[in-house]
């Protein structure tokens, strides 16, 4: 028998946080399915800060599983959420992944404007991480618009940065891809 509708048998916010980590391991079917479990419970009162991060995560699977449209679809909804008065940094995730489902559908016009305001917001709220994948995504629009030289500059500033935090991983993938752009210039 289901529960009542206010007794939650997972708490969500770990519950997101498991479906985050599900689609950091690439386990797209896994995160699907657990979507698909909160979806009663997220969608219930819509607009939400609820709402707004299970909205986000439909997106960032959309993403992941190259189903674009439905990607912008969901992030659309994910910032119309957060822009009613949820914190600042789901609003920069909001931006980043729209920039990333417009850049597939082939808008890099609304990719660049929504990337571009995911990394203004990581910068002011001094979210370091967040500005670094903000500037790989924006070299990635660049890229795709042919404007090698603006890709070159988000990739070496976000170099810079993730030499700074001393993050050697995201360092070796950032110069894998400005390695990418100045063999194609």
């Amino acid at each position: 028998m289901k529960p009542l509708p206010h007794h939650h048998t997972v708490p969500v916010g770990p519950a997101f946080q498991q479906v985050q980590s599900l689609l950091n391991d690439r386990k797209w079917t896994d995160a699907a399915a657990l979507l698909v479990e909160l979806q009663e419970q997220s969608l219930r009162v819509p607009l939400s800060a609820e709402y707004g991060e299970w909205s986000l995560l439909k997106a960032r699977l959309g993403v992941a599983v190259a189903e674009y449209r439905d990607a912008v679809d969901w992030g659309r909804k994910s910032l119309s959420a957060f822009e009613r008065g949820a914190a600042d940094d789901f609003l920069g995730d909001a931006h980043s992944v729209l920039g990333l489902a417009y850049l597939g559908v082939g808008d890099t016009k609304n990719a660049l404007i929504h990337v571009r305001d995911a990394l203004a917001i990581y910068r002011r709220l001094g979210d370091t991480p967040g500005v670094v994948r903000a500037h790989n995504d924006m070299a990635r629009v660049h890229f795709v618009r042919g404007e090698h030289d603006n890709a070159t500059e988000h990739l070496t500033d976000a170099i810079e940065i993730a030499r700074e935090l001393g993050d050697d991983d995201r360092e070796a993938m950032l110069l894998g891809n400005l390695g990418r752009v100045q063999l194609l210039q």
